[in-house]
This record gives C-alpha cells, sequence and structure tokens, in this order.
C-alpha cells in the first residue's frame, strides 16, 4: 500500500469512519501491549518490539503500550509500578537511568532469547521503518512512590507532548486513569488526543466532557450496552479492553465500541466480522 492510501486510511479510522470507507462498520483494533499479555500461545513479553511486531504482522491497525518516565526522562515502555515484577532487578523506572533500565532482561522467556526492557522511541523508530499506518495509544503508568509527585508528573507531561508533536506518521491517543495528568498534558498541548480510563459514571462521563477528552477507555464488563450508547449520545468514544478469549469478544462487539484493546487480534477480526 503507498503512504498516501496509508494516510487516508489512517484519517479515516481516527475520524471514527465515514460512509465511504469500507471497514464504517468496523472497530479499530488494538493489540494490548502488542500481541497481548504473556499466555500460553504468547511469551513475548508486552510493550516491546517483539511483541508489536506480531501484533502488526496479524493485521493489528495500532497497539496500546504502556510508558513510564526514567530519572533521565526517557520515556521507557514497562506496566508494573516496581520492576522487579517483571525484570531482574529491583526499584522502579522512576528512580533508574535509562541506560541502565535498557539493560534489564525480562524474566520467564522460556522460548525466546533475551528481551530487555525498550524505549518509546526504540520501538515506535523500528515499527515507522516497517509499516505505514499505525494508531499507538499510550497507557501513562505512575511508579511506585511518585503518586503525588507533581514535578514528576509535569516532567512525565512534557516528555509525552514533545514525543507526539514529533512523530507525523503515528496518531497518537493519550489514555490515563489520572486526571491531573490528563490535565497536565492538556494544559501543554490541548489538541492531544486524550481518554480516561475508568468504569462508566456519571463523574467520568462529566470529567470527560468538561475536559474535552475523546473519550473513556474501559474493561468491558464495565459498561453495558445502554452506557456506550449514552457516550455515542455524548459524542463522546469507546475504548474497551480485557479481551483476552471468545467470550470476552463477543460482548465486547455488543457494546459497538470505537476501539478495542485484545490479546487475541486474530479471533477479535474474526467475531468483529472482518479481516484487515
Amino acid at each position: 500500500m503507498s503512504k498516501f492510501w496509508s494516510f487516508i486510511l489512517l484519517a479515516l479510522i481516527i475520524s471514527g469512519c465515514s460512509e465511504a470507507d469500507p471497514r464504517a462498520s468496523n472497530v479499530v483494533v488494538l493489540g494490548h501491549g502488542g500481541l497481548g499479555f504473556p499466555s500460553a500461545l504468547n511469551q513475548y513479553p508486552p510493550n516491546t518490539w517483539e511483541s508489536v511486531e506480531r501484533a502488526m504482522a496479524e493485521g493489528a491497525d495500532g497497539v496500546e503500550l504502556d510508558v513510564q518516565l526514567s530519572a533521565d526522562s526517557t520515556l521507557i515502555l514497562f506496566h508494573d509500578k516496581r520492576l522487579e515484577t517483571q525484570v531482574n532487578a529491583s526499584g522502579t523506572v522512576a528512580e533508574s537511568n535509562s541506560h541502565d533500565l535498557l539493560k534489564l532482561e525480562y524474566l520467564s522467556q522460556d522460548l525466546h532469547s533475551a528481551i530487555h526492557i525498550q524505549s518509546l522511541q526504540d520501538v515506535i523508530d523500528q515499527v515507522s521503518s516497517k509499516y505505514d499506518v499505525l494508531v499507538v495509544s499510550l497507557n501513562i503508568q505512575v511508579p511506585e512512590g511518585r503518586e503525588t509527585d507533581e514535578e514528576y508528573r509535569q516532567r512525565f507531561a512534557r516528555a509525552l507532548v514533545s514525543f507526539t508533536r514529533s512523530q507525523q506518521q503515528i496518531h497518537y491517543f493519550i489514555e490515563s486513569e489520572r486526571t491531573d495528568y490528563l490535565e497536565a498534558i492538556k494544559a501543554i498541548d490541548p489538541d492531544t488526543d486524550r481518554f480516561l480510563i475508568g468504569a462508566y459514571t456519571a463523574e467520568n462521563v462529566a470529567f470527560i466532557k468538561a475536559h474535552g477528552a475523546l473519550g473513556l477507555v474501559a474493561n468491558y464488563t464495565e459498561v453495558s450496552p445502554e452506557q456506550a450508547q449514552d457516550l455515542k449520545n455524548n459524542g463522546l468514544r469507546l475504548m474497551v479492553y480485557g479481551l483476552k478469549i471468545r467470550k470476552d469478544i463477543v460482548r465486547s462487539a455488543d457494546l459497538l465500541p470505537y476501539a478495542v484493546q485484545t490479546d487475541n487480534i486474530s479471533l477479535t477480526f474474526s467475531i468483529y466480522g472482518y479481516q484487515n
């Protein structure tokens, strides 16, 4: 596919799909952490190029990635609040320099050679060199001990905005369960596409509307079809996660979401009724 037509397709996906789009009835499919979180069928650590590459090879429109900020203000892909849950080190991303973090190997890789923690820049550089169309949803993860750190929050927000502004080929969403982080990002660049993570509640919907965010990211079990329709009636978008097995994907389809974050890309395409 040429880059011209790739960008046309990306524009249609982001706009919510027009009637002229042959995929108008289809959801935007994002790989959760790449190919999905580890399972018997997937031994690749999430938030790594190895996982992202396989998600894109399966036809995903893009990926959801967990991002944190290192002590030297590098955007690092990592999910957990502490390092020792996933790698051979202790501490947090926030108190470590990127030089040291990028040397750390993920644990429990029975089928693969060593895979290390990776930076957002490194993974995006590799993706951009191989794929023309991509949507990336960046999920802000706040490390242990930084929950109320205003200086860290501001540095994190500046780093995210600077990074996403510099990328022309990729469309970014920024998602967080933390309203203070979304507010900090909006203060720097109100044009960023932001989602609030959380259950469907009157309080969350009110924040999204007042904040000018695109919509809600929620576990599909926390939103009813009626609530999903209410979001649409308010001009808001719904992105759902928690899609691991067939029943999850089938139930999520009842919500008619704008986008899904799935751990089973091929099955999601099959159930939603199209192949990318």
